[in-house]
């Protein structure tokens, strides 16, 4: 920095030196010239004067012309411009100079000054015209070289003028530049007040003092923000890029780099170079403002906006649950629709055929009444199962009691016997050690006579289901197991799932939700169990419910 300051002080002084001597030289030659220009018409105009007298004194002017000597060129011309005497060429070869200005404006003024330059022969020709006594003109004219022609036949000698005066002036201004610039070069950019400089220097090192405080405030607040900034999105759930405007990624967060699985730093990298999803490329080549896109088995919704000069932001949400949630949403809909609607048809049916008066028989009316309490029960009991359910999904549960699974498995067996007697399914309890859990007790009764009531249901008769609670590990573990019907493989992940029927018309016949194994599903999930099932067609089914272990602290 300071072999360059030093430079350009010596090239400026050198500069300066130059053009003031260039300037110089045109004013000293523009001032010859216009001397010499002066000086000229001052000697024609004296000739012209002296001629003028000479010949209104004269009889015979031409005469006397023709027989002067003159160093000058002079001419002689009558009131209306004819040549009647011309010291260079004969007179009557000449035409008539009523047309020049110098003519005119003496006929008009009595005197006149005239000047015309030749760019071909880069000489200037002077005219002094004078009117005399009669109204004739007597004209002396002279030449000089054009100011042009005059540096041009010195211009040699001004180049090497220059050349000398530059080479003197660099030679004298590097010491100089020097110690200018020594001075300068010693200022503190961090402390500019404290550095010993020249007084006209003060005001600039005091702007450079405020600046300088300018910008450590600011890079505080940028660092302030940036880190603001980074806990923001890295708090994120959502991913979020920043491009530039050549798509070259700025930040991206944690969020978004688990979503395209990458675990370099991708700053700096171009976007392409992330991921080549075509829905993402026309995003980012203008075609709409948002798109979703799949990216490693995740439904990814995007939305993109402009940033302040020129460059992209993205925002990335993963939807995936939100449309599975949405499509259950929509199929639990429509299933709670359809299984209203059956149990509503039919006691609808009946209740407009009891209200018609059509029946004949008393044994009609109490059939039909007979079957609109089932179907009452059955929409009773299909509304109760949707409450609960409804309840689980927003969280609600009972009081938290210490449970004896082995006596509540006695007493759900001990309900639900008169119905297993019916269906000539045998229902039995094995153990009699208690098996203590901490639990909402109605949700857990519930959960046992769904598993329960599934085992008598989808059974044939002489089968068995059988109910045991122990504990294993030092967890509790329930299982019901029954040697019924049984469920193929590939519906065994689905029949947890509300409305989920595997023989639809076997379950219409029993009466059934299709809400029985969802309630044990979420009633597992409230009381942190996992299920376990085994079944084969026509084998039976187990299912294991095993309970997280109990801290001694809990009762």
């Amino acid at each position: 920095m300071k072999n360059r300051l030093s430079s350009r002080l010596r090239l400026t002084l050198s500069g300066v030196t130059l053009l003031t001597l260039l300037l110089m030289c045109v004013l000293v030659f523009a001032g010859m010239y216009f001397q010499t220009t002066a000086d000229n018409r001052e000697q024609l105009r004296q000739q012209a004067v002296q001629l003028s007298s000479y010949l209104e004194a004269s009889d015979d002017p031409v005469s006397l012309l023709q027989g002067s000597v003159f160093t000058q060129r002079v001419t002689y011309l009558d009131t209306d411009g004819t040549v009647l005497y011309d010291s260079e060429v004969d007179a009557s070869r000449l035409e008539s100079h009523a047309g020049r200005e110098e003519f005119q404006q003496a006929r008009e003024n009595g005197e006149a000054f005239t000047a015309r330059s030749s760019a071909t022969l880069g000489q200037t020709s002077l005219y002094y015209a004078k009117r005399l006594a009669d109204g004739r003109v007597i004209r002396v004219s002279g030449t000089q070289r054009g100011m042009l022609r005059q540096v041009r036949d010195l211009l040699g000698y001004l180049l090497l003028g220059a050349v000398l005066c530059f080479g003197a002036a660099m030679a004298f201004s590097r010491p100089l530049a020097k110690r200018l610039a020594a001075p300068m070069n010693e200022v503190n950019l961090d402390q500019p007040l404290e550095s010993d400089v020249y007084e006209e220097l003060s005001p600039m090192l005091r702007r450079m003092a405020q600046q300088n405080a300018r910008i450590a405030d600011q890079m505080a607040s940028l660092t302030a923000q940036r880190h603001e900034l980074d806990t923001v999105l890295g708090g994120m759930k959502e991913g979020f890029v920043i491009l530039d405007e050549k798509r070259h990624v700025l930040t991206m967060n944690n969020a978004a780099r688990a979503m395209f699985c990458i675990t370099n730093d991708p700053v700096g990298q171009p976007m392409i170079a992330v991921s080549r999803d075509e829905a993402l490329l026309r995003l980012l080549d203008g075609q709409g403002t948002e798109c979703a896109m799949q990216l490693n088995g995740m439904t990814i919704h995007l939305s993109r906006s402009h940033v302040e000069g020129g460059g992209t932001a993205l925002l990335m949400q993963d939807v995936t649950a939100a449309q599975a949630a949405e499509a259950s949403r929509r199929q639990f809909s429509a299933n709670v629709s359809h299984e209203l609607r059956t149990p509503l048809t039919t006691i609808s049916g009946y209740a407009e055929l009891l209200s018609s008066g059509m029946l004949q028989k008393p044994e009609d009316a109490t059939e039909f009444g007979r079957k609109i309490l089932a179907e009452s029960r059955r929409l009773l009991t299909l509304i109760e199962d949707i409450i609960r359910l409804s309840r689980l999904d927003e969280g609600v549960r009972g009081e938290v009691t210490p449970v004896d699974l082995t006596a509540l498995i006695q007493h759900c067996v001990q309900k639900l016997t008169p119905a297993a007697q019916n269906a000539q399914v045998s229902i039995s309890a094995s153990g009699n050690d208690p098996v203590l859990i901490s639990g909402d007790h109605a949700l857990l009764e519930e959960m046992l006579t769904n598993l329960l009531e599934n085992g008598i249901k989808y059974n044939h008769a002489g089968g068995y289901v059988r109910a045991r609670a122990e504990m294993a590990d030092g967890r509790a573990v329930v299982t019901v197991a029954d040697n019924g019907v049984g469920i193929a493989p590939e519906d065994q992940q689905r029949v947890f799932e509300r409305f989920y029927r595997v023989d639809k018309s076997r379950s219409k016949q029993t009466g059934g939700t299709g809400l029985g194994l969802s309630i044990v599903k979420h009633g597992a999930q409230v009381h942190h169990a996992q299920i376990a099932m085994q079944s084969a067609l026509g084998e039976g089914t187990t299912i294991t419910l095993t309970f997280p272990a109990q801290s001694s602290g809990k009762k």
